[in-house]
């Protein structure tokens, strides 16, 4: 089903991290998991569809001993699902970094080669 959307420059890692997710000038928030992630970006399931370019702030929880990685994001692509056993619609999001310092993408990159790795 996603196949033509894993047509990425940085491979992803299906893993469940902590994220929280806020607009400009807390627009929105929200508080969530990744579905996926690749040191260019995430892929997580929001209650609300936002549309495409919209910039977003990250705070993405990794490891539970580190600092959370906080940066700029923006929104690339969105496609709205129904969950199992509710009608409430949620929305696939994938959200590129754009302001990630290197030492975070880095580590990012080593956490997916693991995972990768391990497969």
């Amino acid at each position: 089903m996603w196949e033509t959307l894993n047509q990425r420059k940085f491979p992803r890692l299906n893993i469940k991290c902590d994220i929280e997710v806020s607009g400009p000038r807390n627009a929105f928030a929200f508080s969530t998991v990744t579905q996926n992630i690749g040191a260019g970006g995430v892929c997580v399931i929001l209650p609300r569809e936002l549309s495409r370019s919209v910039p977003v702030h990250l705070k993405l929880y990794l490891r539970k001993d580190q600092s959370p990685v906080e940066c700029s994001g923006r929104v690339c692509w969105n496609i709205g699902s129904r969950t199992l056993f509710k009608s409430k619609r949620q929305f696939d999001t994938g959200i590129e970094f754009v302001d990630i310092p290197p030492e975070h993408r880095e580590t990012i990159r080593m956490i997916v080669a693991e995972g990768l790795e391990g497969r």
